[in-house]
């Protein structure tokens, strides 16, 4: 048993967890999700995506909204548009070998690449497998 650092009352030791700027002070579950939620409000939707964008592809908000546009929207794949299901973006292609960025996908498209390891042997498998068993 132990007290909250923010809200003092004290909790046993399964709902406090560690404060994640300060891992020996310990907080309750309710105090650091709230905490963490009033952090994020803070934080501009764009702000957050162009960080994430740079980050992870080292592009900017402006190079994906650039990309967007060329591609008219659609996935670079299936050239469909991006659906509720997907949030309505579209998802950063990459190369995991080289970190190129190779397009724009639809959640299903990326998946789908991913799933079949990036590899085009295999994706030319997969096509002559189902070219071969249409009836």
């Amino acid at each position: 048993m132990e007290a909250c650092r923010l809200c003092k009352i004290v909790k046993d030791d399964s709902e406090l967890r560690p404060l994640r700027q300060h891992y020996k002070t310990r907080v309750c579950k309710d105090c650091d999700n709230t905490r963490a939620r009033r952090n994020h409000a803070a934080r501009p939707k764009t702000r957050v995506r162009n960080e994430n964008l740079k980050r992870r592809y080292g592009l900017s908000l402006e190079d994906y909204e650039l990309m967007l546009e060329k591609q008219q929207g659609v996935c670079a794949l299936c050239e469909n548009p991006p659906s509720a299901r997907d949030r309505f973006i579209l998802n950063v292609d990459h190369c995991h070998a080289t970190s190129v960025v190779r397009g724009l996908l639809c959640i299903k498209c990326n998946t789908a690449l991913g799933k079949f390891n990036d590899d085009p042997e295999l994706l030319r498998k997969a096509a002559t497998y189902l070219e071969r068993s249409r009836v």
